[in-house]
Order: structure tokens, then C-alpha cells, then sequence
């Protein structure tokens, strides 16, 4: 499985709520902005990884990425 579609398939698990189906308008436009969002963050440490500058911008990017994980987690958990 590639990278970028395990880390998809355990977003829709932990993230998106149960009734949204695969083929849905939310379903398709959400997964079309995951992987927009995985696109950039790799043309970006490409980029910073080119000019020597990769080391900080992991670790902001793996902060940032956390963060708003545990966010959707504990949106998540607030409506149950």
C-alpha cells in the first residue's frame, strides 16, 4: 500500500464521521484536499530538503499535523 493512501484510509477511520460513504460529494471533496495537503507539504520539504532545511521544517510540519489530528480526535469524541 503507498503512503500517502495508508495514511488516507486511517484519516477517513479516525476523522470523518461514520455515515459519510466512499463515491459521496463529502467524501470525494475530502479526500481530493487530503491529498492536496500531502502534495504541498512534500513539494515543500523537497524544496527545504534541496536547500538544507529539512531538519525544522519536519518537525514544524509533524507538530502542525499532530495537532490538528488530537483536534478532530477530540471533535470527534465530543459528539459520542
Amino acid at each position: 500500500m503507498k503512503i500517502v493512501e495508508k495514511e488516507w484510509l486511517e484519516y477517513v477511520k479516525v476523522v470523518l464521521p461514520a455515515d459519510v460513504l466512499p463515491g459521496s460529494v463529502q467524501y470525494i471533496e475530502t479526500k481530493r484536499a487530503f491529498y492536496g495537503g500531502a502534495g504541498s507539504v512534500t513539494c515543500e520539504l523537497v524544496n527545504k530538503m534541496k536547500k538544507g532545511e529539512l531538519n525544522a521544517s519536519v518537525d514544524s510540519v509533524i507538530d502542525e499535523v499532530r495537532e490538528f489530528c488530537l483536534e478532530q480526535v477530540r471533535y470527534r469524541q465530543s459528539e459520542n
